[in-house]
């Protein structure tokens, strides 16, 4: 048992953390820390623009209306449990576990009208490709390109994907975020480059371009920075890296944190002013 003056050693190092880090541990009320990373392992100046997230391409899954997903794996051993993280109808977070069939599509409960991560959550790893999608055509447990909304190689063991949607009721804060070239992909020479966006589309909106960088071999091939002063990202706005005019064929890496705050701890008037949804 902990003597009073270990508690008050422990309670002394809890109330004296710094501010992120507290975020980080739960313990401010209202107030969560979000870290998306993602990659796209190949991207040429045939199939740019591509969003940053591990299937490649363009992502299809910011226009979705609230619906079914299901979960299948290319293997049909895998048998294991796969945690997926999204918001539901009204736009909240969810967290939903759910066990693989192998190749056999698997509703995941809940209805779905975003996907954020999927993960193995068993204690055995995956031998196939484990797919998260919208059910059409199913062929030994892989859907069609255009029906997926989350992917998960057998590398990694979760999805990676530098996509995400703000949460009903809530205001994001953008407060860092990094792009870089990977070793990936077959450069054609020492100077190829592409040009990178973080794009972000309000609610009922379209994507527009919220900053800018281009990454170069042998010059600028990473780029990371923390904002001083937040971007400020209303309920509900989805947000994506997204590559463009890429010479060569290159592989790209992308990261950003957010921190959310619930709508209740700011002024009618404030959430008026920024158009947050429903004010």
């Amino acid at each position: 048992m902990l003597g009073r003056s270990s508690l008050w050693v422990i309670k002394k190092v809890l109330t004296s953390l710094p501010f992120m880090l507290s975020v980080a541990m739960g313990r401010v009320a209202g107030c969560t820390l979000v870290r998306k990373y993602g990659t796209n392992e190949e991207i040429t100046s045939v199939t740019d623009p591509e969003d940053v997230w591990d299937f490649g391409g363009e992502y299809q899954g910011f226009n979705d209306v609230a619906g079914d997903l299901y979960i299948s794996s290319a293997d049909a051993a895998d048998t294991m449990e796969f945690e997926v993280d999204g918001l539901d109808e009204l736009g909240a977070v969810q967290k939903k576990n759910v066990v693989l069939n192998g190749q056999t599509p698997v509703l995941i409960d809940g209805s779905w009208l975003r996907i954020h991560y999927a993960c193995n959550s068993g204690s055995t790893r995956t031998q196939g490709l484990v797919y998260v999608y919208r059910l059409s055509t199913v062929t030994a447990g892989v859907p069609l390109d255009i029906d997926v909304r989350s992917f998960v190689k057998v590398s990694a063991q979760c999805s990676l994907q530098a996509l995400y949607t703000i949460p009903a009721k809530t205001i994001g804060f953008l407060v860092s975020g990094g792009v870089g070239i990977r070793g990936t992909g077959t450069p054609s020479s020492a100077g190829d480059f592409m040009n990178t966006h973080l794009e972000l589309k309000p609610h009922g909106g379209v994507f527009r371009i919220g900053q800018t960088v281009d990454l170069q071999i042998g010059s600028t091939s990473i780029f990371e920075t923390t904002f001083d002063a937040p971007t400020v990202i209303t309920a509900l706005t989805d947000i994506k890296t997204v590559a463009h005019l890429v010479t060569g064929s290159l592989g790209i890496w992308a990261v950003f944190s957010i921190f959310l705050i619930d709508e209740k701890y700011f002024s009618e008037s404030y959430l008026s002013s920024i158009n947050q949804p429903g004010y």
